[in-house]
């Protein structure tokens, strides 16, 4: 799959990864009609959100916009932390019903080693930071849930509604398509925007 690595991403898919976590609009050519494209597995959620970091930080240069990356990265951390939980628990669960030692030699890039000798008090120690991960996931939930409410609507981009208003205000001569116009030139021309309208304003006084 050959996927966008910049802010030359539409900015259409750039929203729907943003604001939906859909990270199969990384993939050029992706439409959720077509069913050639299935669920992503979590490893490759995993590399797509490494590279949608990047445009994050490209976006972040081209336009300033912290609180649209830091809920962004909020987000990704809740989703690994999530994984860390899911992955810890079954591998415990298999170990349980197997008594397979080797198996729980996948835990441990998450910091949880093991000791064929101290197995069990081990898997005890484990069990309890898996309830302190539990817990810390609540919390994170809850504290981005309460920076949310009644906020997601507001910040989300009507890219339609500001396609209008780029072409009237920028006298621009064409349509603009968000599914096919990249990020990058989305934010120039919001730029240019701006300066027109704060040109204007001026202007008038």
């Amino acid at each position: 799959m050959v996927t966008y690595t910049n802010c030359f991403i539409p900015i259409y898919n750039f929203n729907e990864i943003l604001y939906n976590d859909e990270f199969r609009y990384l993939i050029k050519g992706y439409d959720p009609d077509d069913n050639k494209i299935s669920e992503l597995s979590n490893k490759e959620i995993n590399k797509f959100a490494e590279i949608f970091d990047i445009i994050l930080n490209e976006y972040s240069e081209l336009n300033i916009n912290s609180s649209v990356i830091a809920d962004f990265k909020k987000r990704i951390l809740i989703n690994i932390l999530e994984a860390q939980l899911k992955i810890s628990t079954d591998i415990l669960n298999l170990y349980a019903k197997h008594e397979d030692f080797n198996v729980l030699a996948v835990l441990e890039p998450f910091g949880y080693n093991f000791k064929e000798e101290t197995v069990n008090e081990d898997i005890e120690n484990v069990i309890k930071k898996l309830k302190g991960l539990s817990n810390q996931i609540r919390i994170h939930k809850v504290n981005h849930s309460n920076k949310l409410k009644n906020k997601s609507n507001k910040n989300r981009i009507n890219l339609h509604k500001e396609a209008l208003q780029f072409e009237s205000i920028l006298e621009l001569g064409y349509s603009l398509n968000p599914m096919t116009t990249s990020t990058y030139k989305w934010i120039e021309l919001g730029k240019r925007y701006e300066q027109t309208i704060k040109a204007r304003e001026h202007g008038s006084n």
